[in-house]
């Protein structure tokens, strides 16, 4: 069994850990050093995922596709190297490697295969890799995923006017086949209320009750299946976790660390398996469950959902009965989202331009939400204004005053010039007004829309001021 510890893993106090707590004053020094780690460390490229996945495809290719999934999940669990590091309360890791991407061939293995010497030296978004990685990638594991990826099989089958798009143009097939988990609903709730030993049984009273005459019982006996071998490997795996919480703690290098240890290790001998009952243990259960979805999908964004309103019962339970406090229940929150930051992307070199390698695009949904409901309140007016009000705008000139749009955003950003994609937009109506004379535009509507970009930075400034005290206020 492969269980490991990493000596040494808290950095000691610094320069840059004393900034980090002046900077954010209510960090604590623990949650420091954490962070502190995270953003020193380099990306890595993990290989366990790709090398038992490979395995077991290779040696069973007439296992039906599912099982092979649930059985690279135990194997990689199973050998996958542990640790549990001096700060942390929170333990689990996608990966051997400190901070890294696991790797998923059997989705898309073509840039894998056309970009892994550069992986380490590319301009943006590197991962260190050791030449014995290269080399078994090469050599091992690549070669069998040429040509007989999902994309590849997704890729034969589009038209010589779909391929023209996605050469010149941009990826427009990644959905297609891109992990399911993107747009799943994750039961994580069911999961903290009856525990990963309880959806068990529910997926073996399923396969029991598969009846032979059933047309599809095959294909429901191999979900049932998949579902069981899963999730036990993710059980077995937090298992590993409590056993090496107990070793750790004989060797402790203080009482209280002994104390976290020994509770670090009751709390995983139930979480998953059980149905939490604490905040602390809501918490474990969700990341040991979001672990063994990253594993089983290919290693891209996988939803938590709304862990407001499913950790909620949990944290308010205990705030009234005084098991915790609003300081312990943010120090581990904190530490919760310092674990996602351990948890990046290997993505092709042209995405790293607009990509920032890890899975930190949960804030695009808060940006979308956001988006669609300015649309959907006042946002129509700005539109109509823009489009109608300033100048006549017909098709060629609509083309004109895109293209330039793009080209003055696209430049401004590989300058790393912050600007605002609406407010170039409406300089470029401007201008294709101004191309037919000043009299083209109307200049009461120009002013005031000048008059409204001076205002609204101090006022957001001004507001966000008032939002954040209220807030301290209320909560804190």
């Amino acid at each position: 069994m492969t269980t490991t510890a990493k000596p040494g893993s808290s950095i000691e106090e610094s320069t840059v850990v004393s900034a980090a707590i002046n900077a954010r004053g209510d960090l604590s020094q623990r949650i420091a050093r954490m962070r502190e780690q995270v953003l020193a460390a380099p990306r890595e490229i993990s290989l366990v995922r790709a090398r038992e996945l490979t395995s077991i495809v290779k040696n069973n290719p007439d296992m039906p596709r599912p099982i092979q999934l649930a059985e690279m999940v135990r194997e990689t669990l199973r050998k996958l190297p542990i640790s549990i590091g001096d700060d942390e309360r929170l333990v689990g890791a996608h990966s051997e490697k400190f901070k890294a991407a696991i790797l998923s061939p059997e989705t898309k293995s073509n840039f894998l295969i056309a970009e892994l010497d550069n992986f380490d030296v590319r301009e943006t978004i590197k991962f260190e890799m050791s030449d014995e990685e290269k080399r078994e990638l090469r050599e091992e594991i690549l070669p069998f995923w040429k040509n007989n990826s999902a994309f590849d099989d997704m890729m034969s089958r589009q038209s010589e006017m779909a391929l023209f798009y996605e050469r010149m143009i941009a990826i427009v097939f990644q959905h297609d086949i891109v992990n399911d988990a993107h747009l799943a609903d994750i039961q994580y709730r069911k999961v903290l209320e009856i525990g990963i030993d309880g959806i068990i049984e529910e997926a073996k009273t399923g396969l029991a009750a598969v009846s032979d005459d059933d047309s599809e019982a095959e294909k429901k006996r191999t979900f049932y299946q998949s579902v069981i071998i899963s999730l036990e490997a993710i059980i077995e795996f937090a298992g590993r976790y409590s056993d090496l919480a107990l070793a750790m703690a004989d060797d402790a290098s203080s009482k209280e660390r002994e104390r976290e240890l020994r509770g670090i290790a009751d709390i995983v001998s139930r979480a998953p398996a059980k149905p939490a009952r604490t905040f602390y243990e809501a918490l474990q259960s969700l990341f040991f469950t979001f672990l063994g979805i990253l594993q089983l999908d290919n290693s891209g964004e996988v939803p938590l959902g709304r862990i407001d309103q499913y950790l909620y019962p949990y944290y308010k339970s205990d705030i009234e009965n005084g098991k915790i406090t609003r300081d312990d229940a943010l120090e581990l929150i904190e530490e919760f989202y310092i674990k996602f930051n351990k948890i990046m992307i290997l993505v092709e070199y042209a995405i790293t331009k607009v990509h920032d390698g890890n899975t930190s695009r949960y804030k695009l949904t808060l940006g979308g939400v956001g988006i669609v409901l300015g649309l959907a309140t006042f946002g129509y007016r700005v539109m109509r204004l823009v489009g109608t009000k300033v100048t006549e705008i017909t098709p060629s000139r609509g083309v004109a005053a895109d293209l330039s749009t793009m080209v003055t955003v696209l430049a401004c950003s590989k300058m790393g010039l912050p600007v605002s994609t609406t407010h170039t937009l409406v300089g470029a109506i401007i201008g294709v007004g101004l191309a037919r004379g000043i009299t083209a535009i109307d200049r009461k509507i120009v002013g005031s829309i000048f008059v409204s970009w001076l205002v609204t930075v101090p006022i957001a400034a001004a507001l966000t001021i008032v939002f954040y005290l209220i807030g301290k206020w209320l909560f804190w």
